[in-house]
């Protein structure tokens, strides 16, 4: 399971402080790779378990 903190979440749509997105936004885009990762690693998983 990967977690991620609210506030990740919060500045990714945000655009208040566009610094702060861009950071967000990149980091939930690398969470994502790592997700498709470990997708392709196990196939036979079911998410949350």
């Amino acid at each position: 399971m990967i977690a991620i903190d609210t506030n990740v979440l919060v500045y990714a749509i945000d655009g208040s402080e566009p610094v702060k997105q861009a950071k967000a936004i990149a980091l939930l885009e690398t969470v994502k790779g790592h997700q498709a990762a470990i997708n392709l690693r196990f196939p036979n998983r079911t998410p949350g378990k």
